[in-house]
């Protein structure tokens, strides 16, 4: 059995009757569990998963909210405690089909491989039948532990590091590579705050958060890994930057520019070309946009085609996840040679461009990791990347990189909040 057929139902959920409010949810779901339940369900007429979540007690939280799409409902998913936690993926399938079709399991990848299933006790969300609590049995629960990265690099050495890349490319060991920043700023916001800020300056994209003691992995992606319903299968093809514009005619010139720029444009059929390259090896059929639209987001704009294809049989989601990540936007080209390249010129990038989501039987959505940062008292590190191909210019993506910085510091209004400063001013 794959996850992309259906469930018939769980004899071990208990669905209650709808309930005023969580709180009320939650006294109900709790009097209801016991030792032959994995599960209780009970509909909620008013949550709002977000404000829920703030109140509750630090240490294992998370939240998921789905980017808005024209033709499918919008998933909200707030979650506290541990029921599951897993890095294997048939527990974590075989799990999620005793549990009925509305359970989700939250995805947190490691760019350098494997994906940790999470399910938390206590789960408030909003998705297509409307709002739910529910109460989830404990099960098998891994240790973990999130690392923040070392900081930087500064420009001189990202310098270096992008000809280095060039030489690279050059000598055809790659065709593009993707090089990434770590920048630590201080901050008193709370995680949750960051991620408030984030969510209302970014309404278009995808948010997450995933606590681990006092770390937090969070952020607001644009981009989509991949979304599954059924036997359908989704992805973007997303690169290539310029910031919006201060007026409408600025911004529809800016994106003229992106529009008809050949590196990026370049750049952009690289990541295309390789994600139709392996939705061959997953879908009996697919189907790529014939040429890139600019995507529009808060601060930045980007070039972007849709890839969909039709799922053969005996596809399930780990071997989606598998073949997909990492992309050419945020790994490069050939694939195997740029990830072994990072590895070593970077180290490990953790969580950073992984991919993070939700599944559940009947339909998965993953996005990738970016527009993000790691959160612990105190310090607050943004992560950010660029892609390097023929003709890249090292002092264009430093600046590249400062706008993406930018962006994301405008976003938590940064520069307008005096608690929030670069460490490395701190020690000046």
């Amino acid at each position: 059995m794959t996850t992309h057929r259906k469930n018939s139902g769980a004899s071990n959920v208990r669905r209650l009757p709808e309930a005023d409010n969580v709180h009320e949810a939650l006294l109900c779901a709790e009097a209801a569990m016991d030792e032959e339940c994995l599960r209780v369900e009970v509909p909620v007429r008013d949550v709002a998963p977000f404000a829920w979540l703030k109140d509750q007690t630090k240490g294992n939280r998370r939240y998921w909210r789905d980017r808005p799409e024209r033709d499918a409902s919008t998933v909200e998913l707030a979650g506290v405690g541990l029921a599951l936690s897993t890095f294997d993926a048939e527990v974590a399938r075989n799990h999620l089909s005793r549990l009925g079709p509305r359970a989700q399991l939250h995805l947190l990848g490691r760019f350098e491989g494997g994906v940790l299933y999470t399910l938390p006790r206590v789960e408030v969300g909003v998705d297509a039948n409307g709002g739910f609590l529910a109460l989830n049995a404990h099960s098998v629960c891994e240790t973990v532990r999130l690392q923040q990265r070392q900081e930087g690099p500064r420009e001189e050495e990202w310098i270096q590091r992008v000809n280095d890349a060039l030489d690279a490319i050059q000598s055809g060991r790659l065709s593009k590579v993707v090089l990434a920043r770590h920048q630590t700023i201080q901050t008193k916001r709370d995680a949750l705050e960051i991620l408030d800020t984030l969510r209302r300056h970014e309404p278009s994209a995808y948010a997450f958060a995933a606590e681990f003691g006092e770390t937090t992995f969070l952020g607001a992606s644009p981009e989509r890994l991949f979304r599954r319903e059924s036997d359908k299968l989704r992805s973007d093809a997303l690169a290539g930057t310029r910031r919006r514009g201060k007026s409408a005619t600025e911004d529809a010139e800016l994106a003229r520019e992106l529009l008809g720029c050949e590196k990026e444009r370049r750049e952009q059929k690289a990541v295309s070309d390789a994600v139709q390259a392996r939705f061959l090896e997953l879908c009996s059929e697919t189907h790529c946009d014939a040429a890139p639209k600019v995507r529009q987001q808060a601060f930045v704009q980007h070039l972007h085609s849709l890839v969909s294809g039709r799922l053969r049989d005996e596809i399930g989601d780990a071997k989606i996840l598998e073949t997909l990540h990492p992309t050419p936007a945020v790994a490069g080209t050939p694939r195997e040679a740029a990830r072994e390249w990072i590895l070593r010129e970077e180290g490990e990038r953790g969580h950073y461009a992984a991919p993070i989501g939700r599944m559940s039987m009947n339909e998965t959505e993953c996005a990738v990791a970016l527009r993000c940062g790691t959160h612990r008292p105190g310090t607050f590190q943004l992560h950010i990347g660029a892609g390097i191909v023929q003709g890249s210019k090292p002092a264009f993506e430093w600046r590249e990189l400062e706008r993406k910085s930018d962006a994301l510091m405008r976003s938590l209004d940064v520069q307008s909040a005096s608690e929030h400063a670069p460490l490395q001013a701190r020690a000046s």
